[in-house]
């Protein structure tokens, strides 16, 4: 399980990717837009695109 930085550099501040991976969590057996995560972290689809670096493991 990986753990939440408070501070993400070039990314989410940390409240708003808190609730952004408790709802992925709470919601894994549902489909789940880009659109569903930037409303739970109260950003426009293209703010939160912007603060969320996608990026693989």
């Amino acid at each position: 399980m990986s753990t939440i930085s408070s501070q993400n550099a070039k990314g989410l501040d940390p409240m708003r990717l808190k609730r952004v991976v408790e709802f992925m969590t709470e919601n894994l057996s549902e489909d789940i837009s880009l659109s569903d995560l930037a409303e739970v972290s109260c950003l426009s689809m293209f703010h939160f695109v912007s603060g969320a670096p996608f990026t693989p493991d």
